[in-house]
């Protein structure tokens, strides 16, 4: 996992304004690595590498927003993180089938559904979308130029990234700069826990999988501000960084089977619906999947329950690191 203790004699006591440069420098390099191995060839690792090192660079432009210069410039604030969104957004075209896609494979196989028309149908379906969404993706001008785009987000950082930024904070050691800030994000998170009733897991029927979702997008910039920084932290919040790790892991997997529940169920009314075809298999992979999404929130119940406000006081009191 791609951490600040790769940079070299890194020290969370030196001052906030030397190392944010060089932290935003190593994810920015990490990002141009996965995005031209992307653009030279495709591969599902290479697609997802590619999408995470994008949101790490997008939560670093979040978390540190208070420190950077957002001043108009020709390589600014909002561009360098509208151009990080629409790469993002670009290269998750196709992962509802993609993920969907292996779902279903895979459920075929442990469940002796080889010989089962209707779902071997539903799965070439998958596969002929995923495979036009991916020819598109090599046919985007945005994401095909986007080495264009890395090199303005390069002399951004090089040039304007702690413009006019107050020295007061520049010169603060990292450690509480950082602490600040993902204070903030604990405590809108605690803040999404309460609202959700995340505790109860009776409470599965009652919550939207929109309103779920919405949760795990807002809490994957806090889950990258804490990755981070893994290798600097004591044991008791590394196990925490890795509990919010796995809870939003957990909440991703919760959303691919909506996914699956909503391709399956279309797929069922606009295609097995007008054949002759039995309809069993898909409904029966249908219940698999919302008995599999009630196993799934139980997790992330069991895990929020290690979630507390202790937490939250390491951190004001900047105790979090060795």
């Amino acid at each position: 996992m791609l951490s600040v203790i790769e940079i070299q004699n890194f020290d969370v006591n030196k001052p906030t304004g030397y190392l944010l440069p060089k932290i935003f420098k190593l994810f920015y390099s990490d990002l141009r690595e996965r995005i031209t191995a992307l653009i030279e060839k495709y591969s599902p690792v290479r697609l997802h590498n590619s999408r995470v090192a994008a949101r790490r660079m997008e939560a670093l432009l979040i978390g540190f927003d208070s420190l950077i210069n957002k001043n108009n410039s020709k390589y600014n604030y909002d561009y360098t993180l509208n151009s990080i969104k629409e790469i993002i957004k670009i290269l998750g075209a196709s992962r509802e089938y993609e993920v969907t896609y292996d779902l279903t494979l895979k459920y075929i196989k442990t469940n002796n559904s080889e010989n089962q028309k209707s779902i071997l149908l539903f799965l070439g379906d998958l596969r002929t979308n995923k495979n036009i969404l991916i020819k598109n993706l090599y046919r985007n001008k945005y994401f095909l130029k986007y080495q264009g785009n890395l090199k303005k987000i390069e002399k951004y950082l090089d040039e304007y990234l702690l413009n006019n930024s107050l020295i007061d904070k520049l010169i603060v050691p990292f450690k509480e700069i950082y602490c600040d800030i993902i204070s903030k994000h604990f405590s809108a998170f605690l803040g999404g826990i309460k609202k959700l009733n995340l505790l109860d897991s009776k409470n599965i029927n009652k919550i939207s999988s929109d309103k779920l979702h919405k949760f795990r997008i807002s809490s994957k910039t806090f889950r990258y501000l804490l990755d981070m920084c893994t290798g600097t932290f004591i044991n008791e919040f590394e196990e925490f960084r890795l509990t919010i790790k796995n809870t939003v892991e957990k909440l991703g997997e919760y959303h691919d089977y909506d996914v699956v529940i909503n391709l399956a169920e279309k797929f069922l009314i606009d295609k097995i619906s007008s054949t002759d075809l039995p309809s069993k298999a898909i409904i029966e992979y249908l219940r698999y999947s919302n008995q599999t999404k009630k196993i799934i929130f139980n997790e992330i119940v069991s895990l929020l329950k290690n979630v507390n406000e202790n937490h939250l006081r390491l951190i004001k009191n900047n105790k979090i690191f060795l």
